[in-house]
């Protein structure tokens, strides 16, 4: 009877301890897929973040420019070793088949970073990459180890002027940088051509589980194997062993007593590890095994329950990385859809519900990149996700797209105006300064919203609260624009606007026009304005304010500056010769006028053309000089040792007042055309407020707008000692003002 019975306990032990061990090794086949996943996961994410680092560099107008020789000290200004290591990247290759550019690899030496010409071994892997100008990643061997590529065609920053140019970065595979890929996957990475046979498991405890992973499109010729080393698990054997010996024991020595214990402290629990365990088996992944005391039993139990819930901790961490932006914590896209599309659905369902797309755009962003590192612009960016956060409801749901694009998802909203509430919230959120280093940086936002509609997608209102966003910036940054269905039209017609002025600028439909600018007092000519004319073949005349507006908002107000620049001393430099004295005034951008290349571009310019600097009046509007005045008079002294003078332009229409004015050293003030006209019409308190503002502190005045007789008498007796207007002469042609100049000087030369 005690050996049946003896018998009879072991087989339930070990009938239940089989069932313990298969939920076990299930759930260790489970957890070395998902680590399979994820390291998998980690291949595709290291391949698009160099992907994106190259695309940041390919499309960029400085870089399609430093290829066709138009950007010279792009080099050291744009790929410093910082660059590097901020972009963790080891070999850079630049240039189109037969004609390679630009050609650096990364050494550490000492602890510090020095770029230095590619090696042979580098340019004999990547150069033939060259050839195929597409936006394509994949993996290299050099040396014996393999690294990671990718390659974009170079383009301009809206895409346009492509050619065989291609991009190349890489980054080397080492141990080092597999370690991440490693600690995800549980185990050993290893990389090698498909054509080589794969390297032996290596030492460790257990068994070794080797498992091939799947590296995606961009990786063919290349295979990747994980190794993990996995036990059976000992301590639970052991334990069972010991329960064994135990309940073996008893059952002999007091079978009766053993077969009462046993049948409530043993096979009762084991049946019940056996029911849950098959739970869990079959997905219940929240179900445990009953811990009831401290016995081996119930150790059993607690050790199974760690295993399940590190295993549950783990996929709830994949599931979150899967869906949130690794640097902000933010929604990333795929979740941000997911959201849309739900409310979609909740609009859809009832015409009551209203809801609203919001995409933010943080403007020039690049230059914090560029000026200050990556690192620094990751921890602005992470900032501006805290305060978007902020300003929002729990329901709402905020996204980073990427790069420094966000996006919101305002649900029930209850009109319009709430959205449009919500987008200056979120501006003013950005707007507050940001410290870094004990210096504080400004950054504002343009925000683009849509209303979602029934008959919306999400790729619908994706795009059409981009547009809107586009639009913002368009008007000028730091604000918001509704979508509706004609902004599509108006961004297009920005865009070829735009396209159209880059050609215009370097052919002949683009002209400068000189204006008159005359002594009030006698009559005789003193100077010119320049004027920019476009002239566009299929559009016509295309107005100042048209082309200039576009310009201003892109980087082709930097060409166009130069260009007017140009082109106007050009033609100016043999009327000086003529007409001693004469100056020449040329309205400059604001943003070009707080450039740092500006100072040089003019300096160049006035000794390409032998001209002095007192020839050359650069005119500024008073709006945008009265938000940096600090920054501004450095500017406005450095350009005076050249002998530039700067005049404020619009004179009267902004902040301006006797306290700045002593401030900056501004040498000439333009009477804006309005005082002139109101003057005209007889109300003349402000244009005589300005001008004794100006004859206090000695500034000459050139009155703009002068259109008659009586408006010039009126202001000569006034004081003011120049005029611009119709009524001295219209904007011309270089010709004909090269006319107004011989007769000038025949007269001057006639009175002497």
């Amino acid at each position: 009877m005690g050996l049946v019975v003896a018998i009879g306990i072991a087989t339930s032990f070990v009938i239940s301890a089989v069932a313990v061990r298969r939920a076990v090794v299930e759930q260790q086949r489970r957890v070395a897929s998902e680590r399979v996943v994820a390291a998998e996961h980690w291949f595709g994410t290291t391949a698009e973040t160099l992907q994106g680092s190259v695309r940041d560099y390919a499309r960029w107008d400085d870089t399609w420019q430093f290829l066709h020789g138009e950007r010279p000290g792009y080099e050291s200004d744009s790929f410093t070793a910082e660059s590097w290591d901020n972009l963790d990247l080891d070999a850079v290759l630049v240039g189109r088949p037969g004609a390679l550019i630009l050609a650096g690899q990364r050494r550490v030496v000492g602890g510090a970073t020095q770029v230095v010409p590619a090696g042979p071994a580098v340019l004999g892997a990547m150069e033939p990459l060259l050839r195929e100008p597409t936006e394509r990643v994949g993996l290299v061997q050099i040396e014996g180890e393999p690294w990671l590529y990718a390659a974009e065609p170079v383009t301009r920053s809206d895409g346009t002027g492509g050619d065989a140019s291609v991009w190349v970065s890489a980054r080397r595979l080492d141990a080092a940088r597999l370690e991440g890929a490693e600690q995800l996957a549980g185990g050993a990475l290893s990389l090698f051509p498909t054509t080589s046979p794969p390297p032996p498991p290596g030492p460790g405890s257990g068994q070794a589980a080797v498992r091939s992973l799947a590296l995606g499109p961009g990786f063919e010729g290349w295979s990747a194997r994980l190794v993990r080393h996995e036990t059976a698990g000992p301590r639970v054997w052991s334990q069972l062993t010991l329960v064994a010996a135990n309940t073996a024991a008893l059952g002999l020595v007091v079978i009766i007593a053993a077969l009462l214990l046993l049948d409530k402290m043993v096979f009762a629990r084991l049946a019940r590890f056996g029911e849950q365990a098959a739970r869990i088996r079959g997905g219940a992944s929240d179900s445990r095994l009953t811990v009831a005391g401290t016995d081996e039993l119930d150790e059993l139990a607690s050790a199974v329950n760690g295993l399940l819930d590190a295993d549950a901790a783990s996929q709830t961490r994949l599931r979150y990385d899967a869906l949130h932006d690794p640097l902000t914590g933010l929604a990333n896209r795929a979740l941000l859809l997911d959201r849309l599309g739900a409310a979609l659905s909740r609009v859809r369902r009832s015409p009551d519900v209203r809801a609203a797309l919001l995409f933010i755009d943080l403007d020039r962003m690049k230059r914090i990149n560029d000026h200050l590192g990556h690192a620094v612009g990751d921890r602005f960016i992470a900032e501006v996700a805290r305060r978007l956060s902020l300003q929002v409801r729990g329901s709402d749901t905020v996204a980073r797209l990427g790069g420094d694009e966000f996006a919101v998802v305002l649900e029930d909203v209850a009109s319009f105006d709430v959205a449009v509430s919500r987008a200056r919230a979120l501006l003013a959120a950005v707007r507050v300064p940001l410290l870094e280093a004990g210096h504080s940086y400004d950054l504002t936002a343009s925000v683009g919203i849509t209303v979602l509609r029934p008959e919306s997608t999400e790729a619908d209102l994706l795009k059409e609260a981009d547009t809107a966003m586009y639009a913002a910036k368009q008007a000028g940054r730091d604000g918001w624009s509704i979508y509706d269905e004609a902004m599509h039209g108006r961004v297009t017609q920005r865009l070829a606007t735009e396209q159209a002025l880059r050609e215009a600028l370097k052919g002949p439909n683009f002209s400068v026009h000189f204006q008159p600018v005359v002594d009030m007092a006698s009559g005789a000519l003193l100077g010119f304005e320049a004027l920019s004319r476009w002239v566009d073949p299929v559009r016509g005349v295309i107005a100042p304010d048209e082309f200039i507006a576009v310009a201003e908002d892109g980087p082709l107000i930097a060409e166009l500056d130069a260009e007017v620049l140009e082109r106007a001393l050009a033609a100016f430099a043999p009327w000086v010769a003529r007409l001693p004295g004469l100056f020449l005034c040329l309205n400059h951008s604001a943003r070009r006028f707080e450039s740092p290349e500006l100072i040089p571009e003019i300096a160049s310019a006035l000794g390409r053309h032998g001209l002095p600097g007192s020839a050359l009046v650069l005119e500024v509007t008073e709006t945008q000089f009265g938000k940096s005045e600090d920054r501004w008079r450095d500017r406005i002294e450095t350009l005076a040792s050249l002998g530039v003078r700067v005049a404020l332009d619009d004179f009267g229409t902004g902040y301006s007042s006797l306290v700045r004015l002593r401030a900056v050293p501004v040498a000439m003030l333009k009477l804006d055309r309005t005082f002139v006209e109101d003057l005209v019409a007889g109300n003349e308190a402000v244009a005589v407020a300005i001008l004794q503002l100006a004859s206090a502190l000695s500034l000459p005045v050139i009155g703009e707008g002068v259109e008659s007789a009586s408006a010039a008498a009126r202001l000569a007796e006034l004081g003011c000692q120049y005029g611009q207007g119709w009524h001295f002469g219209r904007p011309v042609p270089a010709e004909e003002a090269g006319e107004l100049v011989e007769l000038a000087a025949a007269a001057r030369s006639a009175a002497s």
